[in-house]
């Protein structure tokens, strides 16, 4: 792992919540079973027999996503490069377009990040 990786978290405290109501419960039904049947790290492994017999050769050409934050880490210098020419330029926007998924990760990122669209 990476030197700039944020040090790991500890548990909440015995009893300690962020969630309520509908939430909380959810919670407690679901997040055990989650944990017990490794789901999250079974997607990370690419596991695309998560999604059941069914679906499962199309969630094995849709699962590419996992690794976006390792594969995208080399573009970031050049987006930067990139970014500069255009301010350079005058360019002080850009539009971005896209449906579905492709356009709501950069809006979740840019919201996150205060940055507006």
């Amino acid at each position: 792992m990476s030197g700039n990786c944020p040090p790991r978290r500890t548990a909440f405290p015995a009893g300690a919540s962020l969630a309520s109501g509908a939430a909380q419960q959810a919670i407690e039904q679901h997040v055990r079973v989650l944990v017990e049947d490794r789901v999250a790290t079974r997607i990370f492994a690419k596991d695309a027999s998560l999604w059941g017999p069914e679906a499962e050769s199309e969630a094995a050409i849709r699962l590419g996503w996992v690794e976006a934050a390792a594969v995208s880490r080399a573009l970031v210098g050049g987006i930067l490069e990139l970014r500069d020419a255009f301010r350079a330029e005058g360019v002080s926007r850009i539009v971005l377009c896209g449906m579905g998924g492709s356009s709501l990760a950069p809006e979740v990122i840019a919201g996150t990040a205060g940055v507006g669209l």
